[in-house]
């Protein structure tokens, strides 16, 4: 309900300015509704960059001079500056670290939700949508899966991650004091994924990732590459689907015996 409430009123706000920048349009006495230029200018007088002469006339045809052109400049930068602290204000950002020398991360997923949502599936089994992350990086088909788990608010995708790299992920304040889940896979494994489970999404939370064995295929040897079963960017997706051999029967999510060390680092800015 909160993300429909959130469309419906972006676009009753849409609406409004819509009807303020037609009324700017028709404001001007040489500029008709039809002007070829009219929704532009209207644009860059609703945002401030232009102003129109004492006369109510936008002399559309004019010549611009220099001085005019670095005033418009100077307006542009510091509407840009505002913008970039109004996004300051309004945005936080889960800024992600790969801490392991070795390993790649996969494209992961960072999940925005409350209390009641989990991503923790430690001694069950992991959904079937948990497979296609843990053994060969894709997550598509979980983030259909998350986002339609009640509690959930927002699924937003994070980039692979090669080892020491960081990158990071802009989420809206208006989440501020639920909870963000991630999780990628370790490349360089059969079926191994790392997990920040529910962290406070508050200023300076951390949380390193605990790294888990998804139960579904067998372990061979890390960074053992395809012919061990692991994903290779150079095969095809079925390729790397149908490499590896799958645990018979499955197994519950378990802490992986391999992947001991800390390979996910997730910190709210």
């Amino acid at each position: 309900m909160k993300k429909k409430n959130i469309i419906v009123g972006s676009t009753l706000g849409m609406a409004m300015m819509i009807g303020t920048v037609a009324a700017i349009a028709t404001s001007f006495s040489d500029v008709p509704e039809d002007h070829w230029a009219a929704s532009a200018i209207s644009a860059g007088v609703e945002s401030g960059l232009w102003e129109g002469y004492q006369d109510n006339t936008f002399r559309p045809n004019n010549p611009i001079t220099r001085a005019e052109v670095s005033v418009l400049m100077d307006r542009n930068n510091k509407m840009m500056m505002d913008k970039m602290d109004m996004m300051e204000k309004e945005m936080m950002m889960i800024h992600l670290e790969n801490l392991s020398a070795s390993q790649t991360l996969s494209p992961g997923l960072v999940v925005i939700h409350d209390d009641t949502a989990s991503l923790n599936w430690m001694g069950e089994m992991a959904p079937a949508e948990v497979e296609a992350l843990a053994e060969w990086g894709d997550g598509s088909e979980l983030k259909m899966l998350l986002e339609g788990m009640d509690g959930v608010m927002a699924v937003y995708m994070s980039e692979a991650m090669a080892p020491g790299a960081m990158q990071e992920v802009m989420l809206s304040k208006m989440y501020e004091n639920m909870h963000v889940s991630v999780i990628t896979m370790a490349v360089g494994s059969n079926d191994g994924y790392a997990l920040v489970d529910s962290m406070k999404l508050e200023m300076d939370e951390m949380m390193t990732a605990k790294n888990y064995d998804a139960g579904t295929e067998e372990n061979s040897d890390l960074l053992s590459g395809f012919e061990g079963g692991q994903p290779d960017g150079n095969k095809t997706a079925e390729e790397n689907m149908n490499a590896g051999t799958p645990t018979d029967p499955k197994e519950n999510v378990s802490v992986h015996a391999q992947l001991v060390d800390g390979l996910l680092k997730a910190m709210v800015k």
